[in-house]
């Protein structure tokens, strides 16, 4: 793009906007207790939330003024740097809330997994277009992998498992660039049957509706030339996806005792409607209190009375 001509899609940018100043009226929804409103106190989430609008609009401005070049110069470097301050978040790191990942400098407290994001975007720009990049290039394919997987499973090992689930979005650039889609159906698949194996809680049941499913992908997909690797590849990933099946409550057993109590209460929040559960139960509560037109704005009452913990 030319910088000096300032050529972009103004729809989107205007949907950006929208949205930006949409979700930072919710923040100050939920977090304004009382009729007594600053908008810039950064006591509050919706004043840190404002300041940080201010400055993403300045480095927005200032990104649409660089020339691509410098851009483009800088986004191997700004990868480097980025891990490396992700790696010693494993040896130097800040805990916050079971997750280790925030560095503190001059009494500053930041995640450099923010940071990583952009900066694995730029990285992986800069590598894909490159000439005669192709998913169907192997090697070229791992590399495109290895610069999304390095920080995803560095923010994995942080106990970050949110951020790191923000690294396979990248997974959609991958598709829009050849990926094969067969591998967005297998990926789907293991979120459903994994969904599925807690919910029924009946590994046979799950399996046999993955068998059923992987065969109307395979007549979905049949290829006459290609009909005996189309079928090994199907029978493969079925069989594979049936083991997962099998496997995900030992899976689940594994995980940290907060990311299983988030799994949990997501199907049997009444289990522990005081403790664990206390969060979704009283956020739907709050949901149906408001009906579908709402209390109206800063006028809800689960909100002025703080029956959930953490509203924003």
């Amino acid at each position: 793009m030319n910088r000096n001509s300032f050529d972009f899609d103004i729809i989107t940018l205007l949907l950006y906007l929208g949205l930006t100043l949409f979700g930072w009226l919710t923040i100050l929804a939920v977090t304004s207790t009382s009729g007594d409103i600053s908008l810039f106190d950064l006591q509050h989430a919706h004043g840190k939330q404002l300041l940080w609008i201010g400055i993403s609009l300045g480095v927005a401005l200032l990104v649409l003024v660089l020339d691509n070049r410098f851009l483009e110069g800088g986004s191997y470097i700004a990868y480097g740097l980025t891990m490396v301050m992700l790696i010693l978040v494993l040896f130097i790191g800040t805990e916050v809330n079971g997750a280790k990942s925030w560095l503190v400098i001059g009494g500053q407290r930041f995640q450099p997994s923010e940071f990583a994001k952009v900066a694995t975007a730029m990285a992986l720009a800069r590598y894909m277009s490159t000439q005669n990049f192709s998913f169907h290039n192997l090697p070229q394919a791992m590399v495109a992998f290895a610069i999304v997987l390095f920080p995803g499973l560095i923010v994995i090992f942080q106990n970050d498992t949110g951020s790191a689930l923000v690294f396979g979005s990248f997974l959609i650039v991958f598709f829009r660039e050849g990926l094969n889609p067969f591998v967005l159906i297998v990926l789907l698949l293991l979120g459903a049957v994994a969904v599925a194996t807690l919910w029924i809680d009946s590994w046979l049941i799950v399996s046999g509706a993955v068998l059923l499913l992987a065969l109307a992908t395979f007549l979905i997909m049949f290829d006459k030339r290609r009909w005996l690797r189309n079928s090994l590849s199907h029978l493969v990933v079925a069989v594979l996806l049936c083991g997962f099946a099998y496997s995900v409550d030992s899976i689940v057993d594994k995980l940290q005792e907060h990311q299983r109590n988030r799994i949990m209460v997501l199907f049997e929040p009444d289990l522990d409607p005081q403790g664990k559960g206390y969060n979704v139960i009283q956020s739907k509560i709050a949901i149906g209190s408001g009906g579908l037109s709402g209390k109206g704005f800063l006028e809800g009452n689960y909100t002025k009375y703080r029956f959930v913990p953490k509203q924003e």
